[in-house]
Parts: C-alpha cells; structure tokens; sequence
C-alpha cells in the first residue's frame, strides 16, 4: 500500500497490535494466521508482523496515482462548461 512507503521513510514504528489491526483491515501485515501473531513461549505478541508482498509499495502508489489523476481529467471533460445552442 501507499501508505506503508510512507511508513518505512519515516522512523515511526507501529505496534504490533496496530499491525494485527491493519493486517485485517487492508491485508498489508500477515495477520490471518494466529501463530504469526503470538509468541507461544511468552504468551505475547511479536514485536513485528511479517508483510505480504502482494503488489510492491511503489507500483501501489503509482497504480493511485494513475487512477487519480485518471478521474480528475474525465471529471474536468466530463464537467466542461458548454454553449446552449
């Protein structure tokens, strides 16, 4: 996703609870198998989720991007003021 690129330029650090929640919610982290969540030994969570790597950071960003802009031109010629003849 764009936004994880984001995420790795910069330092901030997610927690493992917010990577379990947007591992559900937009399949970023690999979160629908339990045993990738918790650590049995400790009873606790991972310090970190491992990723999918579905589509890479770079071709999702342009892929919105594309799309973006895409739907700005159809509205700016679908929108265009006209003469009334």
């Amino acid at each position: 996703m764009a936004y994880m690129y984001f995420l790795d330029s910069s330092d901030f650090r997610i927690t493992p609870t917010s990577q379990a929640i947007f591992g559900t919610l937009t399949n970023t982290y690999n979160a629908a198998d339990p045993s990738t969540l918790y650590d049995q030994d400790i009873g606790a969570m991972y310090p970190s989720i491992p990723r999918t790597t579905y589509v890479s950071q770079l071709a999702s960003m342009l892929g919105w991007l594309a799309f973006t802009m895409l739907m700005l031109i159809v509205g700016i010629l679908r929108f265009q003021k006209r003469e009334i003849k």
